[in-house]
This record gives C-alpha cells, structure tokens and sequence, in this order.
C-alpha cells in the first residue's frame, strides 16, 4: 500500500440535516477491495464484497 498503510474496511454515515459525516472502521483485518463494473456504477446495491487475509 502506497504510505505504508493498508487498507481496512470503514463505514461512512452522511446527516445531510447536520451536515456532519461520520467514519468507523468496521473490521481490523486488512482487504482487497474489487472493482466495480462499469455498467454497475450507481446502481443500487444491497451487498458490498471484500476479500480478507487471516
């Protein structure tokens, strides 16, 4: 990883009323994250995919 960070998953929770964001690791493991396909890109989604390592 580039700076020598991995990367982990997070969860970012938007208030548009407050105008606040909020961020949370949700795991300690590091992970692959794929890419989304090109016909995919901002649909809906219920179900996100990582690949981890123990």
């Amino acid at each position: 990883m580039s700076g020598g960070r991995e990367a982990v998953l997070r969860k970012w929770t938007r208030d548009p009323a407050a105008g606040t964001v909020r961020e949370e690791q949700c795991d300690d493991r590091p992970g692959e994250f794929s890419r989304v396909g090109d016909r995919q890109t901002g649909r809906q989604a219920e179900f996100g995919h990582v690949t981890c390592a123990h």
